[in-house]
């Protein structure tokens, strides 16, 4: 079964229940080769989907002329009243939200996020490199 870049066809059953139990996946001892392969597969796919998800959803909010730093709290908080009070000046004269969020600090929250996500791509990577490793 070749999902993504990992072949788990050349995995033993032993390794592949491992690499569940590594993984945090709940398979059970009674669990098929086959099983443990599916599982595997799905959490991988799943890890590949957040992270395009995330990075999709970045690149439309920058295509429509959005900060997506910006609104972060509004796509990823509970509600609030949308009706502010106006910004005020910190002391280099730069607008300071009412949360206290400068600009540099929203652009600041962006790069995270994007080191964020490819963060979680190299551990996958390491991951995946790790476990081909251990069959080696």
């Amino acid at each position: 079964m070749e999902v993504g870049a990992c072949n788990f066809d050349t995995f033993s059953r032993a390794e592949l229940l491992n690499l569940c139990k590594q993984k945090g996946l709940n398979e059970g001892e009674g669990a098929t080769k086959l099983d443990l392969q599916v599982a595997l597969g799905a959490l991988e796919e799943e890890q590949r989907r957040w992270a395009t998800s995330e990075e999709n959803e970045m690149d439309d909010r920058e295509e429509e002329g959005e900060d997506p730093a910006q609104n972060f709290e509004l796509h990823h908080s509970t509600p609030v009243d949308n009706q502010e009070e106006p910004d005020d000046l910190d002391e280099a004269g730069s607008s300071v939200s009412s949360r206290g969020l400068s600009q540099a600090d929203l652009g600041d929250r962006r790069e995270e996020r994007k080191l964020k996500v490819e963060l979680d791509k190299l551990k996958l990577e390491k991951e995946k490199a790790e476990a081909k490793t251990a069959l080696a």
